[in-house]
C-alpha cells in the first residue's frame, strides 16, 4: 500500500486528542489526513498539532471539522 503525498495545507487544532479525533472524521468522510507537530514560530502557541490536508481538499476538511465541533485554524504558508 501506498502512502498518499499531501500538497501541504495544514489546519491547526491545539491538543494530540483533537488531531486525532478530527483524523478520524475525516478518514470516515474518505478525506486523506496526517497528523504533524507544528512549532510555536507558526502561531507564538508554543507546540502544537496539526492536520495536514490535500489543499484541494482543505475547504470541505474545515467545514467537516466545524460541523463536529472541531475548532481550526488554517496555517499559514504551508504550501
Amino acid at each position: 500500500m501506498e502512502a498518499k503525498q499531501t500538497s501541504g495545507c495544514a489546519i491547526a487544532l491545539g491538543s494530540l486528542n483533537r488531531a486525532i479525533r478530527a483524523r478520524d472524521l475525516l478518514a470516515s468522510a474518505a478525506l486523506f489526513s496526517k497528523i504533524i507537530k507544528a512549532d510555536g514560530k507558526l502561531s507564538n502557541q508554543g507546540c502544537f498539532y496539526a492536520l495536514e490536508v490535500p489543499c484541494a481538499s482543505l475547504k470541505k476538511a474545515l467545514d467537516l471539522l466545524r460541523r463536529a465541533g472541531i475548532k481550526g485554524q488554517v496555517l499559514p504558508g504551508r504550501k
